[in-house]
């Protein structure tokens, strides 16, 4: 006996409607986002369209970008396409297309890239387009990087075994000392240092000045030492320094801190900054004085510089440092000095700047006297 065909029809005609009907949903669930992108004509923005560089070699430059955001597409979505040139001429869309060399295909999420395979000590341009699902495209700030001249691999030498020390500390600045490196291959003049700081004990490496550090100097050549400015009072800075080779390779200092100053109160002068002549000849003079005191320095800390000059202007501390001669530099807690050499029958004028570990400077009161015969 035959079967009847009908619930066979009936079950492939369900089958068939079913499966018309999970298409429908599935299509639903989709048709929103689709018509989104279809009807999307919003290029992605990207808030800040420079192209970095960090690392680079004889023959590899490492860029980096910002990524980009947009009206529809989700950032991860959005995709990126690096190029490069031997000439500035892929500035647009349009150029970057026509002209760039391509480093980088369009991949999705991407916001750094190492181009490989460039020649030693030539200049490229890059840039960066960025797209969204609907085909919208924005295009970067043309970048231009020049690799190492070398395949020297060796990093440079810090001098002095990489310390730091400080001067001139300061409310709001100090300065930042340090001995230039040396090189296998990049002579001193052309090596170049960068100076970070921080406010907490992160800048330790070559990697951790260059994620945490607050940039204070950026590469330049032959430098030794540079002012940290815009510091806040009494406060702890961490420093480090960056030396870089012709070929890219960076060595770190050892890095150190100092808190700036708190106080901007000069040092005052022991016994209202009389200076006194205990013995003198005709060629010599001997100056003696009373300590000074300070508001945070220690006496012991507090520096002396004796000057002297032939007409009376040396009163002010501008006056000494302009007009003065330096009869001995600076000395710590010192009372006395002798200052020799001097004409016979001669009028000479004196006076002696103190310093305290903040950098204020006083001048004692500006005395004279009179060499003797020979």
């Amino acid at each position: 006996m035959k079967k009847k065909p009908i619930s066979s029809c009936t079950f492939h005609a369900n089958f068939i409607i079913i499966i018309l009907l999970i298409s429908v949903s599935v299509f639903s669930c989709f048709s929103v986002d689709e018509d989104a992108i279809r009807t999307d004509t919003e290029s992605p923005s990207v808030t800040n369209t420079i192209i970095t560089f960090s690392t680079f070699t004889a023959n590899t430059i490492t860029l980096h970008w910002m990524k980009a955001a947009d009206n529809v597409t989700p950032v991860s979505a959005l995709q990126y396409w690096v190029v490069s040139s031997l000439q500035s001429n892929v500035s647009s869309i349009e150029d970057v297309l026509n002209n760039g060399t391509i480093v980088k295909y369009w991949t999705p999420n991407i916001d750094t890239i190492t181009a490989t395979g460039l020649s030693l000590s030539t200049t490229y341009y890059f840039n960066v387009l960025v797209r969204d699902e609907a085909g919208n495209t924005t295009v970067y700030t043309i970048g231009t990087k020049t690799t190492a001249v070398s395949n020297d691999i060796d990093m440079p030498t810090p001098g002095n075994t990489g310390t730091l020390t400080f001067s001139s500390i300061k409310l709001t600045s100090i300065t930042v000392n340090w001995t230039k490196a040396i090189d296998n291959m990049t002579s001193q003049v052309n090596l170049q240092y960068k100076v970070v700081r921080s406010l907490t004990n992160n800048i330790d490496t070559v990697q951790n000045a260059t994620n945490n550090g607050i940039l204070v100097q950026d590469w330049t050549p032959d430098i030794t030492s540079v002012v940290a400015s815009g510091l806040s009072p009494n406060t702890t800075n961490f420093f480090n320094v960056l030396v870089r080779d012709e070929a890219g390779n960076i060595a770190a200092y050892t890095m150190d801190s100092r808190k700036t100053a708190s106080s901007a109160i000069a040092p005052w002068p022991g016994d209202s900054g009389i200076i006194a002549f205990p013995f003198f000849t005709n060629v010599s003079v001997v100056l003696q004085w009373t300590r000074a005191d300070d508001d945070i320095t220690q006496q012991e800390d507090l520096q002396y510089k004796v000057y002297r000059s032939f007409a009376d202007d040396i009163s002010t501390v501008i006056d000494v440092t302009n007009n003065g001669t330096v009869v001995s530099d600076w000395i710590y807690n010192i009372d006395m000095t002798i200052a020799s050499n001097l004409t016979p029958v001669t009028l000479y004028y004196f006076n002696i700047l103190v310093l305290d570990e903040n950098g204020n400077i006083s001048a004692y009161v500006s005395e004279h006297r009179t060499t003797t015969g020979p």
